[in-house]
């Protein structure tokens, strides 16, 4: 049991300050050996019984983790036969919200589990970076988690180690899905052959485990499970969990007797009806807490129903607004689409006065990336003076060196040096990479809540630049020119974001409420933000294709500009595959995506083809992050 690991559980000052014990040994690599049909890469991480690695097939096109039992583990027969119960309990448990295990096995004494490689991040990678969830958020997540918790202990499954990082929010075509990660120490109910624990001996991760799990309780149940996810979403909401400790008898003594504070008591604007369901999670006895997850998944769906949004309150129709009654999805995009074209009038005009003023900040391009851009425009200048200006980037050179040792470049060497490596890309692909790099940048902020809507804009940047890019080759568009145009389409958006967040208790005014709610805002944003794109075009020299893509509102039929019909073709389809970029796709987007493809003459293998350098391009996009995010998988 790894207490140390626990980030609720940290060492006290004064241990910290002891003197450190002697390194201990180098531990040697499987890296390059092979296990099954799998060759092992690079070390994702450690986890409680082993390692988990990068790995690549043999002979086929694909990837995976693959996590081997530690040497200390494996001289223990008992701890090899739960390493692999861990493998059967997820494949008997056969859900989308339970990491797939692919294959398993022993070779040269080495214990192994072949299983999915997931792209994305851990909640508590999530958690380090961001502090907290918004209610919202945390509902659609958790929901997700107890639905597949709910499918575990359907099968005779108790986790018995919720935590952070055993949750996986995995990138995926349609968005971010949440993955329970590590059924390691899961106990089979009712299957006394496979319970190889001592009796009263307590397993699991101090900070998040139920009263009855620290008391060594034999018979743990899923409402086990139900306290340590409620501990989990606590601190998701709040940045803390509900008890700290510099011991670990201390945070069991707290599990076990202490009344834990609500969630309210730390953030009060956190809904009652998440607030009153958290707490009943958190309950000391099993029997005041949810029965099932099946239960739990219920009750957080609802359990940010009963407040109407502000923005919508005081202008719905009377017989919306009854005691208990909800607002109709009608009603909202009625309400919603009025209020965005009354402050979208005024933002507008806000932002056309500063532009014309030159008062209105917007993102400079940084300044190695324009010295490198400026360069290249000249045929005369050598690439050695393009690796020159770069080098003092720690941001793009990584990216030069990956594209250059990429399978698209062909590469039959390996090429370490930035000189070599900007050879190999060429002009045309440093232009493509550098703008990109600059534009990722725009798309940052230090707010969570803008970050996240942010995030969710580049996401669909890059799915329609992609998409757009491979659709397009063999046109008479330049492929290149439709990825940067997807990419910069919406890179007006973070500025009017920003703007939108200054100015908005003047525009609230307008609507006579004191908030403005997310959607709305996101609406706001979308019905403005192409004056300021195309200013930021200008500024950045684009090519002026660019700017006229972002002055047309994705219009995919149009045959007469072939680089912004082949985007609106793009867009669509990332749309058809969950990348909204926040908006939700309109009612008709069937209709508009089949006249698409009869304007562009597309055919179904031809959109296959697109969505698969898709998921390869998100594939490379998130493996860095992959990499240093996975703990335990």
């Amino acid at each position: 049991m790894a207490l140390a690991a626990t980030r609720a559980f940290r060492p006290s000052a004064s241990a910290a300050q002891r003197p450190a014990t002697p390194p201990p040994a180098a531990r040697p690599t499987l890296s390059g050996t092979v296990l099954g049909s799998y060759r092992l890469v690079t070390e994702l991480g450690q986890g409680g019984m082993g390692t988990v690695y990068f790995a690549e097939h043999v002979s086929l096109p694909r990837r995976a983790a693959v996590k081997v039992l530690g040497e200390d583990v494996a001289r223990d027969p008992a701890l090899v036969e739960r390493f692999f119960d861990e493998a059967r309990a997820a494949n008997r448990i056969r859900h989308p919200g339970i990491v797939d295990v692919l294959d398993l096995g022993t070779k040269d004494g080495v214990h192994f589990l072949v299983m999915e490689l997931l792209e994305g991040e851990t909640l508590g990678a999530r958690l380090e970076r961001v502090k907290r969830l918004a209610p919202p958020d945390a509902v659609e997540l958790f929901a997700q988690v107890a639905e597949a918790l709910a499918a575990a202990h359907e099968r005779g499954i108790v986790h018995r180690d919720l935590k952070p990082e055993n949750i996986f929010l995995a990138h995926g075509a349609r968005g971010e899905r949440a993955k329970v990660l590590d059924f390691g120490i899961a106990k089979l109910i009712g299957r006394g052959d496979v319970r190889r624990t001592r009796t009263g001996l307590v397993l699991g991760t101090p900070a998040y485990m139920s009263p009855e799990q620290c008391v060594g309780a034999r018979d743990l149940d899923a409402r086990s499970d139900v306290y340590s996810l409620g501990v989990v979403i606590f601190e998701a909401l709040t940045g803390r969990p509900p008890f700290t400790a510099q011991a670990v008898g201390q945070l069991i003594v707290s599990h076990a007797c202490e009344a834990p504070p609500t969630v309210r008591s730390l953030d009060p604007s956190i809904p009652e009806g998440l607030d009153s369901l958290v707490s009943r999670m958190l309950a000391k006895s099993a029997d005041d807490r949810p029965a099932s997850m099946r239960d739990l998944q219920t009750a957080l769906e609802g359990a940010l129903a009963p407040s109407v949004p502000a923005h919508l309150a005081g202008v719905m129709s009377p017989s919306a607004m009854k005691q208990g009654a909800k607002p109709s999805k009608e009603e909202i995009e009625r309400i919603e689409a009025a209020q965005t074209k009354a402050v979208g009038v005024r933002l507008r005009e806000i932002i056309r006065e500063r532009l014309e003023a030159d008062r209105l900040p917007l993102p400079s391009m940084p300044r190695v990336v324009l010295s490198a851009l400026e360069l290249l425009r000249d045929e005369s200048v050598g690439m050695g003076r393009v690796a020159a200006a770069l080098e003092g980037d720690p941001l793009v050179v990584p990216s030069i060196l990956k594209l250059a040792n990429s399978a698209a470049l062909g590469g039959a060497s390996r090429i370490t040096s930035l000189d070599a490596a900007v050879t190999r890309v060429g002009a045309l692909r440093m232009k493509t990479l550098l703008t990109e790099h600059a534009a990722r940048e725009v798309f940052k902020s230090r707010d969570p809540a803008v970050a996240r809507a942010f995030r969710g804009i580049w996401d669909h940047c890059v799915a329609a630049g992609t998409l757009g890019r491979a659709l397009a080759r063999g046109s008479a568009a330049s492929p290149d020119e439709v990825y940067l145009a997807g990419l910069l389409h919406d890179v007006g958006k973070p500025v009017v974001g920003a703007l939108l967040l200054d100015t908005e208790r003047q525009l609230l005014k307008k609507l006579g409420v004191p908030v403005m709610g997310e959607s709305l805002w996101m609406k706001i944003v979308d019905e403005c933000h192409t004056d300021v794109g195309i200013a930021l075009a200008e500024r950045w020299s684009l090519p002026a294709s660019i700017a006229e893509v972002i002055g047309r509102a994705h219009d995919a039929t149009g045959p007469d500009d072939v680089v912004s019909s082949w985007l609106g073709y793009a867009h669509l389809l990332a749309e058809s595959h969950g990348y909204t970029g926040g908006i939700p796709p309109k009612a008709e987007l069937e209709s508009r995506l089949e006249a698409a493809r009869t304007t562009r003459g597309s055919t179904a293998e031809r959109e296959t083809a697109a969505l698969d350098v898709l998921s390869d391009t998100l594939g490379a996009r998130n493996a860095g992050r992959a990499l240093r995010s996975a703990r335990r998988l």
